[in-house]
């Protein structure tokens, strides 16, 4: 139950049956025509601005990540698992234009198989057969691909997903390939330094990880 200014409304128990948000607060601020708004967090995790009425009337049922077969909710019980949001960031920032990260992705044509995007229960037991625990992620890039699809992620650290990414500098040296980061760290060196000596110095990649740093 929630009390808008004198008004006691109680719709909660009906929203909460079938709706992924939670409201968090009304905004004082209403529509041209009067309609309240509010400030929702959905089950994934997203929080935006939805018309109260719209999803008191049931109109509105998340922030886009629910799938058209609202069937896969009902039966896999699993909305509040780490994997979920997972799940349905991926989809959102591959086929939401309005999502932050699209440009990074949907936009330059990174998408997520029909397989994955229409049911969370297949990405969920593909990770979980693949090594997932929490502290890991789900990565694409590792084997080159476009798509988020069984045949092209894998189960990565955060730290190895990271040095993946597109901004990312990667030095390539004795055969191996990796982010500066990852350099300074396996070979006890400063990352600002390797950057410096490459950027503001211009020595090669050799001497930039080779040569120790003064003092140390």
């Amino acid at each position: 139950m929630y009390i808008y200014g004198n008004q006691t409304v109680k719709y909660m128990d009906k929203v909460q049956k079938k709706s992924l948000l939670t409201l968090i607060e009304l905004l004082p601020k209403r529509s041209k025509g009067g309609h309240k708004r509010g400030l929702y967090r959905c089950e994934c995790g997203s929080i935006k601005e939805y018309f109260v009425g719209n999803v008191t009337r049931l109109h509105t049922l998340s922030c886009g990540c629910r799938p058209k077969d609202t069937s896969s909710y009902k039966k896999h019980g699993l909305i509040k698992h780490p994997l979920y949001a997972a799940w349905s960031n991926i989809i959102q920032r591959c086929t939401n234009s309005k999502d932050p990260l699209f440009a990074g992705y949907g936009e330059r044509g990174v998408g997520i198989c029909k397989e994955w995007e229409n049911d969370f229960r297949p990405f969920y037991n593909w990770c979980m057969e693949n090594g997932w625990k929490p502290g890991l992620e789900v990565d694409k890039d590792e084997k080159g691909g476009m798509v988020y699809s069984p045949e092209n992620c894998v189960i990565l650290t955060h730290k190895m997903n990271s040095n993946r990414r597109r901004n990312n500098t990667i030095l390539h040296f004795n055969g191996k390939s990796q982010s500066i980061a990852m350099w300074a760290e396996e070979l006890g060196l400063n990352a600002a330094a390797i950057s410096a000596r490459l950027n503001k110095l211009k020595w090669s990649v050799e001497k930039a990880l080779t040569t120790p740093i003064r003092g140390s």
